[in-house]
């Protein structure tokens, strides 16, 4: 009776097996025979992803087409990507992000409002990392009207506070406009 070979010639034995954690058997001498000339897993990595990369670039359309139907596919995991990416800005992690909205409550750190806005696919937008824009060091968590309302006074406390003076009616009885020197570059 003759031992069953592996197609170079190794004999298929219970020591010779090597059975992977999808399910495929392999012959070991093979496999150490196959890992001792691949590229270390950096270099394949990086080179697959050089080679995903050179596919995008001649591929754009195909790329957007294909990004475009996942996203709509999976609107919370793509979120979540992109909060990923936005929070690396920061220097901050999804554990530090959830940390923050767990200690604000949930709620925006201006005005105590829970985000309620939706984007264009229907999916809620996450509170808004607001940071200064001098020193990049994180504040809080804003809702998405009152970050674009800090940006809209360039974050400038003075022109805050005049325009919180201007609601409450205290310059309602200046005569003319002021000079503006907060908006000259």
């Amino acid at each position: 009776m003759s031992l069953k070979q592996c197609k170079n010639g190794h004999p298929r034995t219970a020591e010779n097996l090597y059975t992977s954690p999808g399910g495929q058997r392999q012959c070991k001498p093979c496999r150490q025979a196959r890992d001792a000339v691949r590229p270390q897993t950096e270099d394949r990595r990086a080179a697959g992803t050089a080679r995903f990369k050179r596919w995008r670039e001649a591929n754009p359309e195909r790329f957007r087409a294909a990004a475009d139907e996942w996203r709509e596919r999976n609107p919370e995991a793509a979120r979540f990507i992109q909060l990923r990416y936005r929070l690396k800005r920061f220097g901050l992690t999804e554990a530090d992000y959830l940390d923050m909205v767990e200690r604000q409550g949930g709620r925006c750190a201006i005005c105590g409002c829970h985000e309620e806005r939706h984007d264009r696919a229907g999916v809620r937008y996450l509170l808004a990392v607001d940071h200064d824009h001098t020193t990049g060091a994180v504040r809080g968590l804003l809702c998405q009207e009152c970050n674009k309302g800090l940006g809209a006074f360039d974050d400038n406390p003075e022109r805050l506070v005049a325009a919180a003076e201007y609601l409450n009616g205290v310059r309602h009885g200046l005569s003319g406009p002021r000079g503006c020197e907060a908006h000259s570059p």
